[in-house]
């Protein structure tokens, strides 16, 4: 096992990590948008880390986006780590992976949503410390239907005694409607944003902002 960046080569292994923790892939157009980020081509920062296997394939993942701060006009980037997954097959590769995140260069914060209680002393070893100090372990939670939580409760359990059944009923982060092809119907003077680029409209109106 050894550590290296992540490469578009990665996308189909990478993706079926995410399908083994019955996380949603990312489509080919979005490893693309991750690839192209200015802000990550300015630095020559990685889109990510893999651990690999004697074979080269992917066996653990920590994805790096990188976004640019200003403080007055003085620009800076800052480094967020998603997708973390580290398979019980790798045990340990995760310290290899949240090292070199937190360790890359050129960047004045390197950051996670991805923490929980388990994963929380982990990122201690490496400097990371929970934010916001006093309220970081509170946990908010709403009334949900009690038919719903009945029946994830079903199907993890079916789906312990049979994994494969687990496919067909992942768990949807989206409505199905934003993936399919039909385009919406929109107002006439309203038109969808095709360019993002350092030139762009949308590039204008965040400049604007700082």
């Amino acid at each position: 096992m050894s550590l290296r960046p992540f490469t578009p080569t990665d996308v189909d292994a990478v993706n079926a990590l995410h399908r083994d923790v019955w996380w949603p892939e990312r489509s080919a157009d979005g490893w693309a948008w991750l690839d192209a980020n200015p802000a990550r081509r300015e630095i020559g920062a990685p889109s990510g880390w893999v651990i690999q296997d004697k074979t080269g394939r992917p066996a653990a993942f920590l994805g790096n986006m990188i976004q640019r701060f200003w403080q007055d006009d003085r620009r800076t980037h800052g480094a967020t780590g998603f997708s973390i997954i580290v398979p019980p097959s790798v045990r340990g590769a995760s310290r290899h992976l949240i090292r070199a995140f937190v360790e890359q260069p050129d960047v004045f914060a390197a950051y996670t949503f991805n923490a929980n209680s388990r994963s929380a002393p982990l990122y201690a070893r490496f400097g990371m410390a929970a934010w916001p100090p006093r309220t970081h372990h509170l946990k908010l939670s709403w009334i949900i239907d009690p038919i719903d939580c009945l029946h994830g409760r079903i199907l993890r359990e079916a789906v312990k005694r049979a994994p494969n059944l687990s496919d067909p009923y992942r768990e949807r982060f989206m409505h199905r409607r934003l993936g399919a092809p039909r385009q919406p119907r929109l107002p006439s003077q309203v038109s969808p944003l095709e360019d993002f680029g350092d030139a762009s409209d949308y590039a204008d109106f965040w400049s604007a902002l700082r």
